[in-house]
């Protein structure tokens, strides 16, 4: 069953209403096809497989537009598997629950950013486009949604040979906010006076 059709049977979604959402949803998709530069788009309900999909067959050269809804359960290891596709891609316009969109724009010295803004940012230049109201959705959620936009770095900041590495350096100096990074890094296995002697170089 379709999403609205499966809402309409539960009796929480009239008939009327899963006819017009259904529509919507068709006229989203059109749009997101005919705005991709390259005539390419995936439109996405975005459950785990139909990312792996996605990332899977999307064409080297990139031109790719990924327009998707994130399951908010499961937004950031989504998220970081749709990064790793980042050179791949031109651009991400995805609805994720507001505090994972939150992270993803933060900026150095705000409370939410971290792992996730640090490596959006080195894949794409990320944009926050606005709410939705909780009262959009059938039946209505307890949290907030924004739209986001990426923008995927046609050259990534980082190579893909050095992501893993990346990955792991950044995680680690995040992993105990209220310590120095060096002392951070150290507790995460890396050598404490290597780490003076870069941050110092």
């Amino acid at each position: 069953l379709g999403e609205y059709t499966a809402h309409h049977l539960a009796g929480t979604l009239s008939f009327e209403d899963a006819v017009r959402l259904t529509r919507r949803r068709g006229e989203a998709m059109q749009a997101a096809s005919e705005a991709c530069p390259s005539g390419m788009a995936a439109v996405m309900g975005a459950d785990p497989e139909t990312v792996e999909r996605c990332c899977a067959e999307v064409r080297a050269e990139g031109g790719t537009v990924v327009v998707a809804n994130l399951p908010y359960y499961v937004s950031t290891p989504l998220l970081f598997r749709l990064l790793e596709a980042g050179p791949r891609l031109s651009r991400m316009v995805l609805m994720l629950q507001a505090e994972v969109a939150a992270r993803l724009v933060a900026q150095p010295g705000c409370r939410e950013y971290g792992l996730l803004s640090v490596m959006a940012q080195a894949a794409a230049e990320v944009f926050e486009g606005f709410r939705v109201s909780a009262q959009c959705f059938r039946p209505r959620p307890e949290v907030a949604s924004t739209v986001v936009s990426l923008c995927c770095r046609a050259t990534a900041l980082v190579s893909h040979e050095q992501q893993a590495k990346f990955h792991r350096i950044v995680k680690a100096a995040f992993a105990h906010r209220r310590k120095t990074l060096p002392n951070s890094l150290r507790d995460e296995g890396y050598e404490f006076q290597r780490v003076v002697n870069a941050l110092h170089a």
